[in-house]
Formats: structure tokens, sequence, C-alpha cells
């Protein structure tokens, strides 16, 4: 019944994403990336307010994205063969969702803000075959929306968008982006 599912609450979301770059002369070179995350609730409280159902969730998420160059367009463009770029972050977020019941599922519409640590690898070949790449550390910031629904009692599934600021290296380019993601909750009981 609506009371029983509304006692669960995610604890946990991994998701696959395409991903891309804000800054415009990256993004221009590397091929649209792809990212995975996995979200971990360490807070969870909900409560019943005219007829709708509001969460607050504390979470931390790890993140890997991944951007590539295709070998003929490094060669078109003069560029090291074997070129990429790793991003690996880790987020400290707030979350804030309403939802509604709907046949029986519980629909939540939320927003998500973090600060983030990330970790920016670039690797390529230089023609004697020697890893040229360098990685850089920033602080940053993200931002973003979503929708989740409760398949089950202890399942669901999430779609989510988000954008960011996290400025890279010594001209600080913006490695952050467009990025929409999708994947698997899985919910446990909150004891209010």
């Amino acid at each position: 019944d609506e009371y029983e599912r509304s006692r669960m609450a995610t604890v946990l979301r991994v998701g696959y994403g395409q991903v891309s770059f804000e800054d415009s002369e990256l993004d221009s070179l590397y091929d649209k990336g792809e990212g995975y995350m996995v979200d971990y609730f360490y807070f969870r409280s909900r409560n019943k307010r005219f007829n709708t159902w509001n969460c607050y969730s504390l979470y931390h998420r790890i993140a890997f994205r991944r951007f590539t160059i295709s070998d003929s367009k490094a060669q078109d463009e003069g560029l090291y063969k074997n070129n990429q770029i790793d991003l690996l972050s880790l987020d400290f977020g707030f979350r804030y969702a309403i939802g509604w019941f709907v046949l029986n599922q519980l629909i939540e519409f939320y927003i998500i803000a973090a600060p983030r640590v990330i970790s920016s690898s670039e690797s390529a070949e230089d023609d004697e075959g020697d890893d040229i790449g360098k990685t850089h550390y920033a602080l940053g910031g993200i931002g973003g929306a979503g929708m989740e629904i409760s398949l089950f009692n202890y399942s669901g599934f999430f779609i989510e968008y988000n954008y960011g600021y996290s400025p890279v290296g010594d001209d600080k380019k913006n490695i952050e982006g467009h990025q929409f993601f999708a994947g698997l909750t899985f919910r446990n009981k909150m004891y209010w």
C-alpha cells in the first residue's frame, strides 16, 4: 500500500550516461563521452504535506567519464594518437524530491546540488610511443534535476540531467558539460 511504499527510499543508485564538455574547444576535438555513476544516500527524511511526499537526502556520488579522439581525427588535427581524457569525481550532495503516488507507484521529481572534487587524467602517445599525459585536480560544483519511479518496494529507475563547473589546468577550462544519466535505484525502509 502507499504508506508502506512511502517508508521506502533510495539508498543506492547506479547509472550510465552520455556526457559532453562545456568548453567549446574540447567539445569539438573529443567525441561525445560516456559516463558511469554510483550514488549512496546516507541520510534520508520523508514527510507528507498537502498530498505530496517530500524527501530530503544527503548523498555521495562517484562518477567516471571518458572522452576519446578517434585516430583518424587525431591525425587530421595533428594530435597525438591514443588521446583520451578520464574524469573521476566525488560529490557531496543534497537532493530534494517531491512525489505523488500514481497507480500505486511513487513518482518523484527532484533537484540536486553538490560540490565536486575531480581528477582529470589526459593520456596520449607521442611518435615514439611514450605516454605524454598529465593529471590535474580541481574543485567544482554540479547541479541537476531528474525523475525517479519506484517499480517495486525495493527497486525502481531514474533519469537525470546534470550541468556543472569545474575549471581544470592552467587555462581553467570547464570540463563539465551536459550530462544525461539513466539507471536503477535500490531502496530500503526508512525508520522515522
